[in-house]
């Protein structure tokens, strides 16, 4: 959990910098949205995504829509595709499992989306010219 702990501090500061020193400035602060994509489990959850705010222990009522954090877990992403109902959902399942396809083998359930079979080619390029192959198999 500290690396909760830095992340929250992280982003305090960056909107204290936002603020400099003039109190007009509160008005014109815009709501901040983390969002952290890991490659390890944090959390004590089941889910893969998760969002937490500021809100008061005793109550439970939130103190400000100012803040919010996601948390995206991709060792917790189904590995089945019928999860699937967003854009969040097809995205994870394919940043969790990218590397174990090639833009000729990436699955329906993903392909469908035009913005991950670029990805998926902009990978597959990269990681042939890291290679050096002067042909790219991975296409």
């Amino acid at each position: 959990m500290r690396a909760l702990g830095i992340v929250i501090m992280k982003i305090a500061g960056l909107r204290v910098h936002f603020l400099g020193a003039s109190s007009d400035s509160y008005s014109s602060l815009q709501k901040t949205i983390g969002i952290h994509v890991l490659n390890f489990s944090l959390l004590d959850e089941v889910k893969y995504h998760n969002v937490f705010h500021i809100v008061n222990k005793d109550n439970g009522k939130k103190f400000s829509d100012m803040l919010e954090l996601h948390y995206i877990e991709l060792p917790k992403v189904p590995t089945d595709f019928s999860y699937i109902l967003n854009t969040l959902d097809r995205w994870s399942a394919f940043l969790a499992r990218a590397e174990k396809y090639t833009a000729t083998t990436l699955p329906d359930a993903l392909s469908s989306d035009p913005m991950i079979c670029k990805a998926m080619e902009k990978l597959c390029f990269t990681f042939s010219v890291k290679l050096g192959f002067t042909q790219n198999p991975y296409l």
